[in-house]
């Protein structure tokens, strides 16, 4: 290593003044150049697209929050609108809004309703008896499922209206 040392050493004093000073020239600006694009870009690069990141997340959260008090605000609206309605009513335009059909429906003298469906889509079903308990304020009391080779099933349920 010192050999190499030496080599450089006299290399170095072989070169003329004027040499001398290109040369370190040259180092310094490539040493500020390694130290703008290695070291500073990069720094301020992160910290703007961080900051822009931020500002973007933080509009979205807002954008987020309003949409959720908004459509809580709409589905609870909704809910007092159906209240007044007659459980059967609600029960029968929600059922066709999911592509049920009701075969048979037979009012229950505490208030409750017993209802039919027969050939229908497990997923349309649950799907149906979900957006009555979210949005209605009706209840599942008693659920029968008889599964048919179809991949359809045939439901007996009873729902009530839950009390405000």
């Amino acid at each position: 290593m010192s050999a190499r040392r030496i080599d450089m050493t006299s290399w170095w004093q072989g070169r003329t003044g004027r040499e001398q000073g290109l040369l370190a020239g040259l180092a310094l600006v490539l040493g500020v150049l390694v130290l703008w694009y290695g070291i500073i870009a990069p720094v301020v690069g992160w910290r703007d697209t961080s900051r822009a990141r931020y500002e973007v997340s933080a509009e979205r959260y807002l954008h987020v929050t309003a949409e959720l008090a908004r459509i809580e605000g709409s589905a609870e609206a909704h809910a007092v609108q159906t209240y007044d309605r007659p459980l059967r009513t609600v029960a029968g335009e929600r059922a066709a809004a999911h592509g049920l059909a009701i075969s048979r429906v037979l009012p229950d003298g505490d208030g409750q309703l017993n209802l039919w469906i027969e050939a229908a889509p497990a997923g349309s079903l649950t799907d149906w008896l979900s957006d009555l308990d979210r949005n209605h304020a009706v209840r599942v009391e008693r659920l029968t499922l008889d599964r048919r080779a179809d991949r359809l099933v045939n439901a007996q349920i009873v729902l009530r209206r839950e009390v405000r």
